[in-house]
């Protein structure tokens, strides 16, 4: 039987960095307002419980290249 390791990513989003970056797409990619904030109180943080291996947590840093990190401790045990 194959066994595969099952990876989850979480990319941190900030909402005031969603309107920056979404303010700076042309006129016809650019996503309402309402969109970002609707989707941003329904994101839910992923758990270990649900079947992953390893979550990987993903911000953007200062120069817009991905950072990743291990699921912080304090944020698998919430």
């Amino acid at each position: 039987m194959a066994r595969f390791r099952v990876v989850g990513y979480y990319f941190r989003s900030k909402v005031k960095d969603c309107l920056r970056r979404n303010e700076s797409r042309s006129a016809a990619q650019r996503i309402p307002v309402g969109g970002i904030l609707m989707m941003h109180k329904r994101l839910e943080l992923p758990a270990l419980a649900e079947g992953f291996d390893i979550v990987w947590y993903l911000r953007i840093a200062d120069d817009n290249a991905f950072v990743d990190e291990e699921w912080p401790d304090e944020v698998r045990c919430a």
